[in-house]
């Protein structure tokens, strides 16, 4: 078995051929740099998590190793790691695929940063991810309208009550009729200011997001909704308002997903949907009625700002015939 206590300086041979031995690696001022190339603060939290999960790994090896050996010899332990916690239940395999996939990318980074010759990761084979065979995750058009419903219901309540109470009413209200009328991503959603609205005409707004990959992402809105936003923004923020974040504020955007994931859920609940309700189960309710009531596939992909079509076939929770029909 591969631990830290038996790599030995002498087998560090193997790595000889992935690295470009400089003795002036610095691993962390490493990973802040890697971490600047991220698109959105989301994938920065993430990548950030898994590498600091991966730093014991380095650190555990002797310094008798060169740097970029090091960095070789500790993915190998890391990855042997993540399949015991695998084996033993302790991580589900889309949690471990995810954590090789983000360290994959820092050594990807470190290749064009010539620390490394290759990925050493490049070719390990990934946990194959099960689909999910539970209820469909989007919601069905009766659900989407009690949700609504209830949403709209609880704002009005709210009105007799504090400003605070008001508030929250009213800004659920409209991350569901935002999320269910473009689908955005929940790292669009959490980052979404008032300055990236843009009013069209009389009738329509957009929303310009810096989306994944650096691309711009622009998905259409009712202008009567991008100014309900504006409001809701110049109501909360005052000053900082044009450029504070409308959904997540001053809080850590986890920290703001997991609040309004969780307000969404107990929000269904009262709804007597019996499904757990996410800003993502909201994108993939977005699509799915889209394409039950017609559109073409090919529309919904530039909506959702995917890149590949089949990604967007993934977010349908229909008939695969009846989507294969509509390409």
């Amino acid at each position: 078995m591969l631990t830290p206590e038996s790599v030995q300086p002498e087998e560090s041979r193997a790595a000889v051929a992935v690295v470009r031995p400089d003795p002036s690696l610095d691993l962390p001022g490493l990973v802040a740099r890697f971490l600047l190339t991220c698109g959105s603060a989301a994938t920065r939290h993430t990548y950030r998590s898994v590498l600091r999960d991966f730093a014991p790994s380095y650190e555990a090896l002797s310094h008798e190793h060169a740097a970029a050996s090091r960095l070789v010899l500790a993915s190998e332990l890391y990855t042997a790691d993540l399949r015991r916690r695998l084996a033993a239940r302790a991580e589900r395999e889309a949690t471990v695929k995810r954590k090789l996939s983000a360290l994959s990318s820092f050594l990807s980074f470190c290749v064009d940063q010539g620390f490394l010759v290759r990925n050493p990761l490049a070719r390990v084979k990934r946990p194959t991810v099960r689909p999910d065979t539970s209820a469909d995750r989007a919601l069905t058009l009766a659900e989407r309208d009690r949700l609504l419903a209830q949403a709209r219901l609880e704002r009005e309540d709210a009105a007799t009550g504090t400003r605070a109470a008001q508030n929250r009413a009213w800004k659920i209200d409209l991350a569901v009729r935002l999320c269910l009328s473009c689908g955005c991503r929940v790292g669009e959603l959490l980052r979404l200011r008032p300055c990236d609205i843009e009013m069209l005409d009389e009738t329509k707004a957009r929303l310009v997001f810096l989306a994944k990959g650096g691309e711009r992402h622009a998905p259409p809105v009712r202008r009567a909704l991008a100014a309900e936003l504006q409001a809701f923004a110049a109501a909360n923020n005052g000053a900082e308002a044009p450029s504070l974040s409308l959904f997540a504020g001053h809080a850590q955007p986890k920290t703001a997903e997991e609040s309004l994931n969780a307000t969404l859920t107990a929000l269904a609940e009262r709804a007597a949907i019996n499904k757990r309700v996410t800003i993502h189960t909201l994108r993939a309710t977005c699509a799915t009625l889209l394409h039950d009531a017609g559109t073409p596939v090919g529309h919904i992909q530039r909506l959702l700002g995917h890149k590949h079509i089949t990604t967007t076939i993934s977010y349908i929770r229909s008939n695969d015939s009846d989507i294969l029909v509509s390409l």
